[in-house]
């Protein structure tokens, strides 16, 4: 009977250490914070498009940050649950792994996304992607992206998919309900044409699955963007095929998929690129490839925005590079230049306004009616810079942000309010800039709304070379609409960002 005792209680108290063990698992301690600041997802919410829409007070261009948390977050629909017919268990990621070692959590396709075990706080958090540089600058070495996740109120850090040999690609995109997190991981970031596939983490636990089970050998899938709604992903897949003799490159083409939040019922929605999807889900906006011309320039030129429902139906084409005025003297813009290729378009103002930026000549930050591909209107210009991305106010706001690389080679980006009617030269001042040029600022870059659309995070940090970032390490930092204060979350070198919901 005594032997039964004392077995029973070593028992007990293996158990109670285990658990005690498994409660401290998967924690990164918190980066002390660093300071100063600058250069992509897009948080989604949703809105009706006839919500009043939240009035941000005229500031001059500054850098901003903020102290102060963001408000907790409203509850969204659940995102629906991935199963697969014979899940296989993912095996846990350490908690402190060498930069340079392969992913520990093989994400293996079919395998099932557990069910978070960590109940959820409601505390707004940051999902961003590190990269480690041997050897840095010039020739060094980078590291496949390692996803991470920060707690905006305590920046506590936490490891979900660790980086090296693979690594995950590009920025995270949060589920509306931010239980999962989709990105885009490439196996061998050495081989430049290596495929890159979706993957479904758990925001919680780190565990991952294939998002697709049968994905071409020949597509490489990217820019994973949810509907506002969760029901769906949106994603570009470029796919590659040789050339019919062996002096012919290579050939690409690019196409704008959907797929179910749950990875079932994949589907081509139409031919092209940066699909951004409307505040009521039913409506995306993306842009078309594009042709190389005999003119000395090898990028794609002469491509449209287009529009269709997500039904895959009433694709129209509201604009395209021909459309695009070249003069601009009602803006008191002296420079003129033909507009190459539109990219990124983003709705706002409800889903009653398309923006987007050009590349040409004259750089161009732009909007027009989504509903007649009318009105017509300029918001910044670069004559010998140009714009980035643009990045819509969550809940259908009228914020355009967008990412300039002026004349001095400082990334920068920069917020307008498109419901604003201003006179002549007055349309092209942003309500706000962030970023300038050293030594006084420092590059900008990588810009994501909060859930609210009164902050945004980015991460600041000046090249060590003209255009390289490299080995540059500087904070992840967070700006306030309308104020000059900042709040820095972590340090390092940071390839994509994105705000949870």
């Amino acid at each position: 009977m005594k032997n039964k005792f004392y077995l029973g209680l070593i028992m007990a108290l293996t158990l109670i250490l285990s658990l005690g063990l498994a409660a401290c698992g998967g924690e990164v301690t918190p980066t002390p914070s660093v300071g100063a600041a600058i250069a992509t997802a897009v948080p989604t919410t949703i809105l009706p498009a006839t919500a009043t829409l939240a009035s941000v007070a005229t500031v001059t261009s500054s850098i901003v940050t903020v102290t102060a948390a963001p408000p907790t977050p409203t509850a969204r629909p659940a995102t629906p649950a991935l199963t697969t017919p014979a899940p296989t268990a993912v095996p846990a990621t350490p908690a402190a792994p060498a930069p340079t070692a392969p992913l520990t959590k093989e994400p293996a396709p079919g395998a099932t996304l557990a069910a978070s075990a960590v109940v959820a706080t409601g505390s707004p958090r940051l999902a961003y992607v590190e990269t480690k540089t041997v050897s840095p600058g010039r020739g060094g070495t980078v590291t496949g992206g390692s996803l991470y996740t920060i707690d905006i109120a305590t920046k506590t850090k936490k490891l979900l998919i660790q980086g090296g040999q693979r690594g995950v690609i590009g920025s995270p995109a949060w589920s509306p309900d931010n239980k999962f997190i989709a990105v885009a991981i490439r196996p061998d970031i050495q081989v430049a044409n290596n495929q890159t596939s979706l993957f479904m983490v758990n925001a919680d636990t780190g565990e991952s699955k294939a998002l697709l089970k049968d994905q071409p050998a020949t597509a490489s899938d990217s820019e994973p963007l949810w509907s506002p709604d969760g029901t769906t992903i949106a994603f570009t897949r470029l796919l590659v095929s040789a050339g019919t003799t062996t002096f012919e490159p290579t050939r690409s083409k690019s196409e704008v998929w959907l797929v179910d939040a749950n990875g079932q019922n994949p589907r081509k929605l139409a031919s092209g690129l940066q699909p951004a999807w409307s505040p009521d889900s039913r409506r995306i906006a993306f842009v078309t490839e594009g042709k190389i011309k005999p003119n000395g320039l090898s990028m794609p030129q002469d491509n449209a925005l287009h529009l269709i429902n997500a039904k895959g139906q009433n694709e129209w084409e509201p604009i395209n590079t021909a459309k695009i005025p070249t003069d601009w003297t009602k803006y008191n813009y002296p420079f003129s230049g033909e507009a190459y290729f539109i990219q990124y378009p983003v709705f706002l103002e409800g889903g009653k306004t398309v923006g987007f930026t050009t590349i040409g000549a004259t750089g161009l930050a732009l909007t027009i009616n989504s509903t007649t591909g009318s009105d017509i209107k300029m918001w910044g210009g670069q004559p010998e810079g140009g714009f980035g991305r643009t990045y819509s106010q969550p809940k259908g706001g009228s914020l355009m942000l967008f990412e300039g690389l002026p004349p001095s080679g400082a990334r920068v980006f920069s917020i307008v309010d498109v419901s604003k009617t201003l006179p002549g030269d007055k349309a092209l001042i942003p309500l706000q800039t962030f970023g300038g040029p050293p030594p006084n600022k420092k590059d900008a870059v990588l810009p994501a709304w909060s859930p609210d659309g009164k902050q945004v995070a980015y991460w600041s940090a000046s090249p060590p070379f003209e255009g390289d970032y490299m080995g540059s390490t500087g904070p992840l930092i967070i700006g306030k609409i309308g104020t000059t204060e900042i709040s820095e979350m972590t340090q390092g070198t940071i390839s994509g960002l994105a705000w949870s919901n």
